[in-house]
């Protein structure tokens, strides 16, 4: 049975007064939302409250906004996975210029509203690789590959102290897409200039659409939705000036996890993406 979990504020790559990994994507996220206005923030956490039902199936995160704040560790000697809460955060980023589209993974351990230091003989695998968690907050990079490789696989990781083991199993989401226009295409500038796209609604949510037209009187305009049907998006470019411009497209994650072998309190999953069209506004 699916739970829809409800996330820490802590995220997984704040500890400690110093920030760890944190995907590519979320930058590039914000950025266009405070361009498009559109006043909501990219999926993570919402508040401290820890969920009591810790599902040993297929797990499926909330999403809300995230406050930035830092918590310090808590210091564990071989805890039994029942003690502990576990986050993955899937960031689907856009291709930046030669570079292709990428996929980013996060891994974090938590206890409570305290992120965790591992300090006995615990050991983490994912896909085979085990991760070094000595001497630092317990929360990694276990992804980053070219999203055309990564997108509908599965990630999984295993954790094993106190003579017990955990896995859990990350599939990973087929990503929303900009579909039209085309990378590169001229589009002519008006009143209603049609955008269509794809995704998983079962996996994602499309947080919004946004054309940029740099230096333009008005430099963007933000589409609206399901406009004039499902899957397409409905943009105001009539005020842009011929120039190389873009449009973004941006939606939340709510990926797919499940547990085998011995439960963790909780598993929470979320995740952004973002899909970014060059265009040349004619």
């Amino acid at each position: 049975m699916l739970t829809r979990l409800r996330m820490h504020r802590v995220w997984p790559w704040q500890h400690n007064g110093r920030r760890h990994w944190r995907p590519r994507g979320v930058y590039l996220i914000v950025l266009i939302m405070a361009l498009a206005g559109c006043g909501r923030a990219a999926a993570g956490p919402t508040d401290g409250t820890r969920p009591t039902n810790a599902a040993t199936g297929p797990v499926q995160a909330g999403q809300g906004s995230s406050a930035d704040q830092v918590v310090p560790p808590i210091i564990l000697t071989n805890p039994a996975p029942s003690a502990l809460d576990v986050s993955l955060v899937v960031t689907f980023n856009a291709r930046s210029g030669d570079t292709p589209p990428m996929t980013e993974v996060g891994l974090g351990f938590q206890s409570g509203s305290h992120p965790v230091q591992f300090a006995g003989d615990e050991h983490v695998v994912c896909n085979g690789v085990a991760l070094a968690l000595k001497n630092r907050a317990a929360d990694f990079q276990i992804l980053s590959e070219p999203t055309a490789q990564a997108a509908s696989s599965t990630v999984r990781c295993t954790y094993v102290a106190a003579g017990a083991s955990a896995e859990i199993a990350l599939q990973i989401p087929v990503p929303p897409v900009i579909t039209a226009p085309r990378p590169n295409a001229q589009v002519t500038r008006g009143a209603r200039t049609i955008v269509t796209y794809t995704y998983d609604p079962a996996t994602a949510s499309i947080m919004g659409v946004v054309a940029l037209a740099p230096s333009s009187p008005m430099p963007k305009t933000v589409a609206k939705l399901n406009t004039p049907g499902p899957l397409q998006a409905t943009l105001d470019t009539s005020q842009f000036t011929p120039v190389t411009g873009s449009i973004a497209l941006t939606a939340s994650l709510t990926p797919h996890a499940s547990q085998t072998g011995a439960s963790f309190r909780s598993v929470q999953t979320f995740g952004n993406a973002t899909d970014v069209v060059v265009v040349s506004w004619t």
